[in-house]
Protein backbone atom coordinates (compact mmCIF):
# COMPACT_ATOMS: atom_id res chain seq x y z
CA UNK A 1 0.00 0.00 0.00
CA UNK A 2 0.90 3.53 -0.93
CA UNK A 3 1.38 6.25 1.52
CA UNK A 4 -1.01 8.32 -0.41
CA UNK A 5 -3.72 5.16 0.06
CA UNK A 6 -3.42 5.19 3.29
CA UNK A 7 -4.11 8.93 3.96
CA UNK A 8 -7.36 8.53 2.19
CA UNK A 9 -8.72 5.82 4.44
CA UNK A 10 -7.91 6.99 8.17
CA UNK A 11 -10.07 10.08 8.80
CA UNK A 12 -8.47 12.31 11.29
CA UNK A 13 -3.36 15.11 8.12
CA UNK A 14 -2.90 18.11 9.41
CA UNK A 15 -2.86 19.44 12.72
CA UNK A 16 -4.95 22.61 13.16
CA UNK A 17 -4.68 24.90 15.81
CA UNK A 18 -7.45 24.79 18.59
CA UNK A 19 -9.40 28.70 19.29
CA UNK A 20 -8.15 31.13 21.33
CA UNK A 21 -9.32 31.56 24.51
CA UNK A 22 -11.77 34.30 26.09
CA UNK A 23 -8.94 36.63 26.81
CA UNK A 24 -5.18 36.96 25.11
CA UNK A 25 -2.12 35.43 26.24
CA UNK A 26 0.07 38.13 27.98
CA UNK A 27 2.91 39.52 26.21
CA UNK A 28 6.24 37.96 25.36
CA UNK A 29 4.83 34.04 27.08
CA UNK A 30 5.66 30.96 25.08
CA UNK A 31 2.91 29.28 23.48
CA UNK A 32 2.82 25.68 24.81
CA UNK A 33 1.05 23.50 21.81
CA UNK A 34 -1.25 20.44 23.41
CA UNK A 35 -2.03 17.72 20.55
CA UNK A 36 -5.48 16.21 21.09
CA UNK A 37 -5.48 13.25 19.64
CA UNK A 38 -9.10 13.38 17.60
CA UNK A 39 -10.53 15.06 14.88
CA UNK A 40 -12.20 18.46 14.80
CA UNK A 41 -15.65 18.06 15.33
CA UNK A 42 -16.00 17.59 19.42
CA UNK A 43 -18.94 15.43 20.72
CA UNK A 44 -20.04 15.78 24.56
CA UNK A 45 -17.08 14.25 25.95
CA UNK A 46 -14.27 15.91 23.98
CA UNK A 47 -16.22 19.49 24.34
CA UNK A 48 -15.93 19.31 27.88
CA UNK A 49 -12.67 17.91 28.41
CA UNK A 50 -10.86 19.28 25.60
CA UNK A 51 -12.06 22.64 23.81
CA UNK A 52 -13.84 24.20 26.64
CA UNK A 53 -10.76 24.09 29.25
CA UNK A 54 -8.24 25.02 26.74
CA UNK A 55 -10.76 28.42 25.68
CA UNK A 56 -9.67 29.37 29.19
CA UNK A 57 -6.23 28.64 28.98
CA UNK A 58 -4.41 30.77 26.08
CA UNK A 59 -3.40 33.39 29.11
CA UNK A 60 -1.39 31.02 30.48
CA UNK A 61 0.08 30.13 26.98
CA UNK A 62 -1.49 27.10 26.15
CA UNK A 63 -3.00 26.37 22.71
CA UNK A 64 -4.86 23.17 21.76
CA UNK A 65 -4.44 21.31 18.26
CA UNK A 66 -6.31 18.64 16.40
CA UNK A 67 -5.75 15.97 14.37
CA UNK A 68 -8.10 18.13 11.71
CA UNK A 69 -9.91 15.99 9.18
CA UNK A 70 -7.37 13.44 7.59
CA UNK A 71 -4.30 11.73 8.99
CA UNK A 72 -1.07 10.89 6.99
CA UNK A 73 0.50 7.20 7.65
CA UNK A 74 4.03 5.76 6.66
CA UNK A 75 4.81 1.96 6.90
CA UNK A 76 7.15 0.71 9.54
CA UNK A 77 7.90 -2.85 10.34
CA UNK A 78 5.17 -3.21 12.66
CA UNK A 79 2.44 -1.82 10.06
CA UNK A 80 1.61 2.07 9.52
CA UNK A 81 1.88 4.85 11.89
CA UNK A 82 1.32 8.43 11.75
CA UNK A 83 3.47 10.42 10.20
CA UNK A 84 6.31 12.14 12.73
CA UNK A 85 5.75 15.48 11.51
CA UNK A 86 2.50 15.46 13.64
CA UNK A 87 4.59 16.39 16.72
CA UNK A 88 6.23 19.26 15.30
CA UNK A 89 6.09 22.20 17.84
CA UNK A 90 4.33 19.60 20.25
CA UNK A 91 4.37 20.00 24.11
CA UNK A 92 2.11 17.61 25.36
CA UNK A 93 -0.05 14.89 23.74
CA UNK A 94 -3.36 14.88 25.32
CA UNK A 95 -5.68 11.08 24.53
CA UNK A 96 -9.11 11.49 24.84
CA UNK A 97 -10.52 8.29 26.87
CA UNK A 98 -11.27 6.10 24.01
CA UNK A 99 -9.44 5.63 20.99
CA UNK A 100 -10.90 2.92 18.58
CA UNK A 101 -8.67 1.51 15.80
CA UNK A 102 -10.01 1.78 11.94
CA UNK A 103 -9.55 -0.84 9.60
CA UNK A 104 -7.29 -0.27 6.54
CA UNK A 105 -7.16 -2.02 3.04
CA UNK A 106 -4.48 -4.18 3.69
CA UNK A 107 -6.86 -6.03 6.56
CA UNK A 108 -4.82 -4.53 9.12
CA UNK A 109 -5.91 -2.17 12.04
CA UNK A 110 -4.48 1.31 12.81
CA UNK A 111 -3.36 1.33 16.31
CA UNK A 112 -2.58 4.87 16.77
CA UNK A 113 -1.81 5.02 20.76
CA UNK A 114 1.47 3.00 21.31
CA UNK A 115 3.12 4.52 18.00
CA UNK A 116 2.30 7.70 19.33
CA UNK A 117 3.43 7.57 22.78
CA UNK A 118 6.64 5.29 21.37
CA UNK A 119 6.94 8.44 18.59
CA UNK A 120 6.68 10.91 21.45
CA UNK A 121 8.75 9.38 23.99
CA UNK A 122 11.81 9.40 21.49
CA UNK A 123 11.42 13.42 20.99
CA UNK A 124 10.92 13.74 25.00
CA UNK A 125 7.43 14.87 25.05
CA UNK A 126 5.06 13.86 27.91
CA UNK A 127 1.91 12.02 27.05
CA UNK A 128 -1.34 12.03 29.30
CA UNK A 129 -4.39 10.33 29.09
CA UNK A 130 -8.09 12.43 30.28
CA UNK A 131 -10.07 9.93 31.02
CA UNK A 132 -13.71 10.33 32.02
CA UNK A 133 -15.04 6.68 33.35
CA UNK A 134 -13.60 4.05 33.95
CA UNK A 135 -13.30 1.77 30.65
CA UNK A 136 -12.54 -1.21 32.39
CA UNK A 137 -15.70 -1.77 34.03
CA UNK A 138 -17.46 -0.86 30.77
CA UNK A 139 -20.64 -3.40 30.35
CA UNK A 140 -22.30 -4.89 27.58
CA UNK A 141 -25.48 -2.80 27.47
CA UNK A 142 -22.82 0.58 27.28
CA UNK A 143 -23.52 1.65 23.43
CA UNK A 144 -19.63 1.60 22.72
CA UNK A 145 -19.30 -1.75 24.57
CA UNK A 146 -18.48 -3.70 21.07
CA UNK A 147 -16.10 -0.73 19.86
CA UNK A 148 -13.87 -1.43 23.02
CA UNK A 149 -13.80 -4.89 23.05
CA UNK A 150 -13.35 -5.77 19.16
CA UNK A 151 -11.28 -3.09 18.03
CA UNK A 152 -10.28 -1.24 21.09
CA UNK A 153 -8.19 -3.51 23.74
CA UNK A 154 -5.13 -2.75 22.25
CA UNK A 155 -5.19 1.35 22.84
CA UNK A 156 -7.39 1.02 26.10
CA UNK A 157 -4.21 -0.87 27.13
CA UNK A 158 -1.87 1.70 25.31
CA UNK A 159 -4.00 4.50 26.99
CA UNK A 160 -3.25 2.37 30.59
CA UNK A 161 -0.25 1.36 30.28
CA UNK A 162 2.16 3.33 27.92
CA UNK A 163 1.07 7.15 29.44
CA UNK A 164 3.30 9.20 31.31
CA UNK A 165 -0.08 10.39 33.37
CA UNK A 166 -4.00 10.52 33.71
CA UNK A 167 -6.02 13.63 33.91
CA UNK A 168 -9.16 12.45 35.96
CA UNK A 169 -12.49 13.95 37.05
CA UNK A 170 -13.35 12.14 40.14
CA UNK A 171 -11.58 11.05 43.59
CA UNK A 172 -12.73 7.38 42.78
CA UNK A 173 -11.13 7.52 39.44
CA UNK A 174 -7.95 9.06 40.67
CA UNK A 175 -7.56 6.40 43.45
CA UNK A 176 -8.21 3.26 41.10
CA UNK A 177 -5.65 4.72 38.33
CA UNK A 178 -2.84 5.67 41.06
CA UNK A 179 -2.74 2.32 41.76
CA UNK A 180 -1.23 1.50 38.60
CA UNK A 181 2.23 3.96 39.72
CA UNK A 182 1.66 7.46 37.15
CA UNK A 183 1.07 10.73 38.47
CA UNK A 184 -2.34 12.00 38.42
CA UNK A 185 -4.11 14.91 37.92
CA UNK A 186 -7.33 15.25 39.34
CA UNK A 187 -9.28 18.02 37.35
CA UNK A 188 -13.24 17.91 37.59
CA UNK A 189 -15.36 18.37 34.72
CA UNK A 190 -16.80 21.91 34.67
CA UNK A 191 -19.73 24.07 32.94
CA UNK A 192 -18.87 26.77 31.04
CA UNK A 193 -21.72 29.58 32.19
CA UNK A 194 -21.30 31.85 29.24
CA UNK A 195 -22.80 29.00 26.87
CA UNK A 196 -25.85 28.57 28.82
CA UNK A 197 -29.04 30.11 29.12
CA UNK A 198 -31.34 30.28 31.82
CA UNK A 199 -34.80 28.45 31.32
CA UNK A 200 -37.41 30.81 30.51
CA UNK A 201 -39.86 29.71 33.26
CA UNK A 202 -43.03 30.51 31.06
CA UNK A 203 -44.41 26.80 31.27
CA UNK A 204 -47.84 26.89 32.57
CA UNK A 205 -47.64 23.41 33.56
CA UNK A 206 -44.96 22.02 35.88
CA UNK A 207 -42.46 19.66 33.66
CA UNK A 208 -39.80 16.90 35.24
CA UNK A 209 -37.39 15.92 32.58
CA UNK A 210 -34.71 13.26 31.82
CA UNK A 211 -31.72 14.27 29.58
CA UNK A 212 -29.42 11.78 28.56
CA UNK A 213 -27.42 9.19 26.03
CA UNK A 214 -27.87 5.49 25.17
CA UNK A 215 -25.46 4.99 27.98
CA UNK A 216 -28.44 5.28 30.69
CA UNK A 217 -30.77 3.37 29.70
CA UNK A 218 -30.67 1.11 32.32
CA UNK A 219 -31.09 4.07 34.72
CA UNK A 220 -33.77 5.37 33.34
CA UNK A 221 -35.72 1.93 33.34
CA UNK A 222 -35.34 2.24 37.55
CA UNK A 223 -37.16 5.73 37.61
CA UNK A 224 -39.46 5.19 35.24
CA UNK A 225 -42.51 3.58 37.33
CA UNK A 226 -42.22 6.66 39.62
CA UNK A 227 -43.09 8.77 36.79
CA UNK A 228 -46.11 6.82 36.06
CA UNK A 229 -47.40 6.40 39.32
CA UNK A 230 -47.13 9.96 39.97
CA UNK A 231 -48.85 10.80 36.88
CA UNK A 232 -51.81 8.46 38.06
CA UNK A 233 -52.35 11.13 40.67
CA UNK A 234 -51.02 13.79 39.56
CA UNK A 235 -50.73 16.50 36.22
CA UNK A 236 -47.06 17.43 34.78
CA UNK A 237 -45.44 16.94 31.74
CA UNK A 238 -42.49 14.48 31.32
CA UNK A 239 -39.94 15.55 28.68
CA UNK A 240 -36.99 12.78 27.50
CA UNK A 241 -33.90 14.25 25.39
CA UNK A 242 -32.50 11.12 24.43
CA UNK A 243 -31.36 8.79 24.54
CA UNK A 244 -30.75 8.25 21.08
CA UNK A 245 -30.40 10.48 18.31
CA UNK A 246 -33.64 9.13 16.66
CA UNK A 247 -37.14 9.30 18.07
CA UNK A 248 -37.80 6.28 20.49
CA UNK A 249 -40.59 4.67 18.61
CA UNK A 250 -38.11 4.86 15.37
CA UNK A 251 -35.03 2.82 17.43
CA UNK A 252 -37.71 0.47 17.93
CA UNK A 253 -38.70 0.29 14.64
CA UNK A 254 -35.12 0.09 13.02
CA UNK A 255 -34.26 -2.40 16.20
CA UNK A 256 -36.91 -4.78 15.30
CA UNK A 257 -35.70 -4.66 11.44
CA UNK A 258 -32.13 -6.31 12.11
CA UNK A 259 -32.25 -7.24 15.68
CA UNK A 260 -31.72 -10.81 13.88
CA UNK A 261 -28.01 -9.51 12.40
CA UNK A 262 -27.19 -8.14 16.29
CA UNK A 263 -24.44 -9.61 18.20
CA UNK A 264 -25.10 -11.33 21.58
CA UNK A 265 -23.94 -7.97 23.64
CA UNK A 266 -26.28 -5.85 20.78
CA UNK A 267 -29.12 -8.36 21.50
CA UNK A 268 -28.97 -7.61 24.82
CA UNK A 269 -28.81 -3.98 24.47
CA UNK A 270 -31.58 -3.61 21.98
CA UNK A 271 -33.98 -5.35 24.45
CA UNK A 272 -32.99 -2.86 27.38
CA UNK A 273 -33.68 -0.58 25.05
CA UNK A 274 -37.76 -2.12 23.97
CA UNK A 275 -38.35 -2.79 27.53
CA UNK A 276 -37.36 0.57 27.90
CA UNK A 277 -39.68 2.14 25.33
CA UNK A 278 -42.20 -0.23 26.51
CA UNK A 279 -42.04 1.96 29.87
CA UNK A 280 -42.12 4.90 27.98
CA UNK A 281 -45.17 4.57 26.12
CA UNK A 282 -47.24 3.96 29.71
CA UNK A 283 -46.26 7.41 30.20
CA UNK A 284 -47.27 10.88 29.93
CA UNK A 285 -44.35 12.06 27.49
CA UNK A 286 -42.64 14.07 25.55
CA UNK A 287 -39.82 12.91 23.44
CA UNK A 288 -36.64 14.96 21.88
CA UNK A 289 -34.00 13.15 19.94
CA UNK A 290 -31.11 13.62 21.44
CA UNK A 291 -28.59 16.28 19.54
CA UNK A 292 -25.00 17.24 18.71
CA UNK A 293 -23.62 19.38 21.53
CA UNK A 294 -23.73 22.54 19.92
CA UNK A 295 -27.49 22.32 20.36
CA UNK A 296 -27.72 20.96 23.46
CA UNK A 297 -27.08 23.93 25.45
CA UNK A 298 -30.34 25.94 24.05
CA UNK A 299 -32.25 22.77 24.11
CA UNK A 300 -31.64 21.90 27.64
CA UNK A 301 -32.37 25.64 27.99
CA UNK A 302 -35.37 25.76 26.40
CA UNK A 303 -36.92 22.36 28.06
CA UNK A 304 -37.89 24.31 30.71
CA UNK A 305 -37.38 22.02 32.98
CA UNK A 306 -38.94 22.67 37.09
CA UNK A 307 -37.17 19.22 38.05
CA UNK A 308 -34.39 17.12 35.84
CA UNK A 309 -33.59 13.14 37.11
CA UNK A 310 -30.56 11.87 37.88
CA UNK A 311 -31.30 8.67 38.13
CA UNK A 312 -28.04 6.03 38.36
CA UNK A 313 -27.32 2.66 39.22
CA UNK A 314 -24.71 1.96 41.87
CA UNK A 315 -22.39 -0.50 39.94
CA UNK A 316 -18.42 -0.13 39.54
CA UNK A 317 -18.93 1.56 36.34
CA UNK A 318 -21.04 4.37 37.91
CA UNK A 319 -19.14 5.20 40.82
CA UNK A 320 -16.56 6.30 38.83
CA UNK A 321 -18.23 8.81 37.06
CA UNK A 322 -19.03 12.16 37.53
CA UNK A 323 -22.08 14.70 38.14
CA UNK A 324 -21.94 16.48 34.95
CA UNK A 325 -25.35 15.94 33.97
CA UNK A 326 -25.72 17.91 37.50
CA UNK A 327 -24.00 20.60 36.62
CA UNK A 328 -25.63 21.25 33.42
CA UNK A 329 -29.26 21.37 35.11
CA UNK A 330 -27.46 23.71 37.37
CA UNK A 331 -26.56 26.01 34.45
CA UNK A 332 -30.31 26.20 32.86
CA UNK A 333 -31.87 26.91 36.17
CA UNK A 334 -33.60 23.48 36.84
CA UNK A 335 -33.46 21.66 40.39
CA UNK A 336 -31.82 18.16 40.52
CA UNK A 337 -32.57 15.19 42.43
CA UNK A 338 -30.55 12.58 41.96
CA UNK A 339 -29.67 8.60 43.38
CA UNK A 340 -27.94 8.89 46.65
CA UNK A 341 -24.75 7.48 45.21
CA UNK A 342 -21.58 8.27 44.07
CA UNK A 343 -20.75 10.46 42.82
CA UNK A 344 -24.05 12.21 43.11
CA UNK A 345 -24.04 12.28 46.94
CA UNK A 346 -20.82 13.97 46.93
CA UNK A 347 -22.27 16.90 45.71
CA UNK A 348 -25.89 17.32 45.16
CA UNK A 349 -28.17 18.60 47.58
CA UNK A 350 -30.96 16.54 46.98
CA UNK A 351 -30.92 12.77 47.26
CA UNK A 352 -33.33 9.76 46.88
CA UNK A 353 -32.77 5.82 47.60
CA UNK A 354 -33.12 3.70 44.40
CA UNK A 355 -36.26 2.54 44.82
CA UNK A 356 -39.15 3.93 43.02
CA UNK A 357 -42.00 4.45 45.97
CA UNK A 358 -39.13 6.75 47.42
CA UNK A 359 -38.46 8.72 44.32
CA UNK A 360 -42.52 9.04 43.71
CA UNK A 361 -42.44 10.48 47.05
CA UNK A 362 -39.56 12.92 46.76
CA UNK A 363 -41.11 14.38 43.11
CA UNK A 364 -44.10 14.87 44.48
CA UNK A 365 -42.88 16.90 47.16
CA UNK A 366 -41.17 18.91 44.86
CA UNK A 367 -44.41 19.24 42.81
CA UNK A 368 -46.06 20.67 45.46
CA UNK A 369 -43.56 22.83 47.42
CA UNK A 370 -42.51 25.49 44.29
CA UNK A 371 -40.56 27.63 47.68
CA UNK A 372 -38.65 24.68 48.56
CA UNK A 373 -37.92 23.75 44.93
CA UNK A 374 -36.34 26.75 44.55
CA UNK A 375 -34.58 26.79 47.36
CA UNK A 376 -33.04 23.76 46.06
CA UNK A 377 -32.08 25.27 43.09
CA UNK A 378 -30.04 27.91 45.07
CA UNK A 379 -27.89 25.79 46.89
CA UNK A 380 -27.07 23.94 43.78
CA UNK A 381 -26.29 26.70 41.67
CA UNK A 382 -24.33 28.08 44.36
CA UNK A 383 -22.18 24.96 44.41
CA UNK A 384 -21.76 24.49 40.63
CA UNK A 385 -20.81 28.46 40.23
CA UNK A 386 -18.59 28.19 42.98
CA UNK A 387 -16.59 24.71 42.45
CA UNK A 388 -17.63 23.40 38.78
CA UNK A 389 -16.79 26.61 36.87
CA UNK A 390 -14.31 26.77 34.27
CA UNK A 391 -13.56 30.21 34.79
CA UNK A 392 -12.91 29.60 38.22
CA UNK A 393 -11.08 26.15 37.65
CA UNK A 394 -8.74 27.41 34.65
CA UNK A 395 -5.88 27.91 37.09
CA UNK A 396 -6.24 24.85 38.49
CA UNK A 397 -6.08 22.75 34.50
CA UNK A 398 -2.98 25.46 34.08
CA UNK A 399 -1.22 24.21 36.89
CA UNK A 400 -1.70 20.81 35.89
CA UNK A 401 -0.40 20.99 32.32
CA UNK A 402 2.21 23.16 33.69
CA UNK A 403 3.29 19.84 35.81
CA UNK A 404 3.07 17.98 32.63
CA UNK A 405 5.42 19.69 30.74
CA UNK A 406 7.55 20.48 32.63
CA UNK A 407 7.87 17.20 34.63
CA UNK A 408 10.84 17.91 37.00
CA UNK A 409 8.19 20.27 38.86
CA UNK A 410 5.73 17.80 38.66
CA UNK A 411 4.14 16.19 41.76
CA UNK A 412 4.39 12.25 43.09
CA UNK A 413 1.61 9.85 42.16
CA UNK A 414 -0.89 11.28 44.31
CA UNK A 415 -3.38 13.32 43.15
CA UNK A 416 -3.18 17.08 42.05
Amino acid sequence: MSRESAQRVVEAPGIRPGRAGPSPRPAGSACRRVLGVFGDQANGVTYVRFAQPFRYLAPSGFSLSTLGESLSLVRTPSGYAPDASILDGISLVLFPQFMASPALPDGSSLHLVEPLCEMARERGIPVAYSVDDHIAELGAHNPIYEMVTENGEQNLRGLLDRVDAYIVTTPVLADTLAARGRHVHLLPNCIEPARWKRRPRSSTSFRIGWAGSASHIDDLRMVLPAVRALQRRLDFEFLLLGPTTNPIEEEVRSIRRHRREFSPSRKARADAFLELAGQVREVRHRNLPFVRIDSYFDLLSALDLDVGLCPLLDTPFNRHKSALKFYEYAAVGTTTLASDVTPYREEVSMLVENDPAAWEAALERLLKDPAARDAELERQSEFVMAHRNIETMAARWAEALNALTQPQGGPDNAPS
